[in-house]
């Protein structure tokens, strides 16, 4: 612990990060963090112009203790009014551009990114979410990430605004049933289901469940709709809209 308050005080220091408390850092480095500074080095982000991608390189050890070098594009991390945040569960990452001074230690991403206005630079830093080295290739543990983030949704503000909706005739959900009709949404397993992103740095997903798969009772149909937003500290909401698909449609 010791050694992970040292290197990110050097990092904060290298790009001037003059605004930002240690304590703050430090909470971005908890929830979610990545793995792969354990058994990995050299950690670099680069942009490609062409594809517009922005990847992390570094090199890693496989199972037999050899040194690979690998390279993986980064999912979901963008530029809000000069804030990063960070949705791994959106595959385009775009703050590259309109961020200086970007550089990555130990998993922990810091840059200075220019304002909705561009009038100024805000100088933050994000913990790289759930990256592992898998025998020496770096990979997302996208598992794990719509795991949490089903449970965050469905521990959230969402089950007493909104579990109602999702209430049999004989039974009302729990948190727990929010999080596996959250999961079951995320992971496509529900009829017609599709995703979409949307505003800056949320992507909704749809489709219809049928509550008794969950609870005893009725077997009606619910189209069913997940906003993931890596801005909000429950990770998002999740309800049953009025206008159905329409109103997924015309999220934009």
């Amino acid at each position: 612990m010791r050694r992970k308050f040292l290197n990110l005080t050097s990092i904060l220091g290298s790009v001037v990060i003059s605004v930002l408390s240690l304590s703050i850092a430090y909470k971005y480095a908890q929830a979610g963090s990545s793995s792969y500074p354990k058994t990995c080095w050299n950690e670099r982000i680069f942009y490609i112009r062409l594809t517009k991608t922005t990847k992390l390189s570094a090199v890693c050890r496989n199972k037999k203790g050899l040194p690979f070098a690998s390279e993986i594009v980064l999912r979901g991390i963008n530029n809000k009014d000069g804030k990063l945040i960070q949705n791994p569960l959106v595959k385009t990452t775009s703050f590259f551009p309109s961020c200086t001074a970007i550089n990555v230690q130990y998993g922990l991403l810091s840059a200075s990114c220019r304002n909705t206005n561009g009038t100024r630079y805000k100088n933050n830093a994000i913990q790289l979410e759930e990256i592992s080295n898998h025998d020496g290739q770096l990979t997302y543990e996208i598992n794990k990430i719509i795991d949490e983030t089903a449970d965050k949704i469905g521990h959230g503000h969402a089950y007493p605004k909104h579990s109602n909706e999702f209430a049999t005739y004989s039974h009302n959900p729990t948190q727990g049933v929010m999080t596996k009709i959250a999961k079951d949404i995320l992971n496509s397993n529900a009829t017609n289901a599709q995703s979409k992103p949307f505003g800056e740095g949320k992507r909704a997903f749809w489709g219809v469940i049928s509550p008794s798969h969950y609870l005893p009772g009725t077997s009606s149909k619910k189209g069913t709709l997940v906003i993931v937003d890596p801005d909000n500290s429950d990770a998002g909401t999740m309800f049953v809209p009025s206008g159905g698909l329409g109103y997924y449609n015309r999220l934009k």
